[in-house]
């Protein structure tokens, strides 16, 4: 299935920049005119794909390892130590990237997009390094370190979607991000499938939890390759000396508050609340699966890989439909009505069947939402400040995660299917804030 889709996305790709096959922004380097967009976003997609595979790759047995005290994989705790770490490892993570994020994204507006993704890149390889002597040594603190390391150097998607704002136009805006969006579901997809099939030792005696890890550390020396000697620079050097000259004398993250408008500011805010939704869902599914449900690793690893697989298709070919009969933005408020109207369903039913269904409605629901806001923001933001906004929306996502794991921690303690109760709050409250904003945009017009 994942092979159909990466096809057709090829295809599709080729297809649809054969008669716009050259970037057009003013200024732009010469080579970025002569190059044709999808050689261009290629690289970028490939490098997402194994950048957030790499990182996610050990969910599925950490989260296996909470629900399984037999497991014994970091030594003996009870099930209220086990939940309070799996609740710390998923809020490591994305608070120290929420650092890295905003400062990477800051530089590649100084820098270039190139170079800080080699050096995001170069942070995953070396977490995964650290990743596979804490599971080997069985040291927690390994583990943390591994988190941190990765999460401080993990800028690699909101500088991929900076990049894609470089050479887009309005007309095509939420395509490119949707692409780049594409390559991070599939990564989250191929880490499932690869964590919970190669660590699963019915399947063959030589996996172990450390198998994952090292086809992801191979593969993530493979993304360093392609950086390296495929990957465009899309911010050339006159257009980032205009950033750097005006910011030569501000801290790294001053980003000249008063001139934000208000609206940016709302919308980032809607973004964060539904990202939170997003998270307390996808990030706890796993664990719901095997304590609440009593699941294997495998059914698990597979079920996250299907929601995946639909988020993939609405992220591509959904939002170009929505897109093309300008439906994306107008609909936000009805995928957050029927975000939280299922997911809410699914948690009063307590049924297995109904958790399918509700895989498939809010992966759908999470590709438009988010494509639809990332996009909205984009365009409030001037070019030279790309990088700086894709940081801050990929900041607030990992702060929205961050978040979202101290509270799977803590209510997963008791049940393991409330964070679908959660979830399906935020989605209300995102949808609230969403009408409290068209409100605002009315009057001020």
């Amino acid at each position: 299935m994942f092979c159909l889709i990466f096809n057709f996305f090829i295809l599709d790709l080729k297809l649809s920049f054969f008669f716009s096959n050259f970037v057009s922004f003013n200024n732009m380097d010469l080579i970025m005119r002569q190059v044709p967009q999808a050689k261009i976003i290629f690289p970028f997609f490939f490098i997402i794909i194994i950048d957030v595979m790499s990182t996610n790759i050990s969910m599925p047995v950490l989260s296996y390892a909470v629900a399984n005290s037999k497991f014994n994989l970091f030594g003996s705790y009870n099930d209220y130590q086990r939940h309070m770490i799996f609740g710390l490892l998923l809020a490591i993570l994305p608070f120290c990237n929420v650092l890295g994020t905003l400062t990477l994204g800051y530089l590649s507006d100084i820098y270039g997009r190139k170079k800080l993704l080699i050096i995001s890149i170069i942070g995953t390889t070396v977490s995964l390094l650290i990743f596979i002597l804490s599971f080997k040594f069985k040291s927690l603190v390994l583990l943390i370190v591994a988190n941190i390391v990765v999460g401080v150097t993990a800028g690699s998607f909101s500088i991929a979607q900076a990049a894609m704002a470089d050479i887009s136009v309005n007309s095509n805006r939420a395509k490119n991000i949707s692409i780049i969006a594409l390559g991070l579901t599939l990564g989250f997809v191929i880490s499932s499938f690869i964590g919970g099939v190669f660590a699963d030792n019915a399947l063959s005696k030589s996996f172990n939890a450390l198998t994952p890890l090292y086809v992801a550390l191979s593969l993530s020396f493979i993304s360093m390759l392609v950086a390296i000697f495929f990957l465009k620079e899309t911010f050339p050097k006159e257009r980032r000396d205009v950033f750097r000259n005006r910011n030569r004398k501000k801290f790294v993250v001053n980003f000249e508050l008063k001139k934000i408008k208000l609206n940016l500011v709302i919308l980032c805010l809607i973004f964060f609340f539904m990202e939170l939704s997003w998270g307390i869902y996808f990030r706890s599914i796993a664990l719901t699966l095997n304590q609440y449900f009593s699941k294997s690793l495998s059914y698990s690893g597979y079920f996250v890989s299907y929601v995946g697989i639909i988020m993939s298709i609405g992220l591509f070919w959904g939002v170009k439909i929505l897109a093309r009969k300008k439906l994306l933005h107008k609909n936000l408020a009805l995928y957050l009505l029927v975000g939280s109207s299922f997911m809410l369903i699914a948690y009063f039913t307590k049924s297995i069947t109904v958790q399918w269904m509700l895989g498939f409605v809010v992966a759908l629901i999470v590709a438009f939402s988010y494509t639809s806001l990332l996009t909205q923001i984009s365009q409030n933001v001037s070019e030279q400040k790309q990088g700086s906004f894709m940081g801050i929306a990929d900041g607030l996502l990992s702060l929205a995660f961050m978040i979202g794991g101290v509270i799977i921690g803590k209510i997963t303690i008791t049940d393991a299917l409330k964070p679908q109760l959660f979830s399906g709050l935020f989605f209300g409250l995102t949808l609230l804030l969403l009408i409290l904003f068209k409100v605002f945009i009315k009057k001020s017009r």
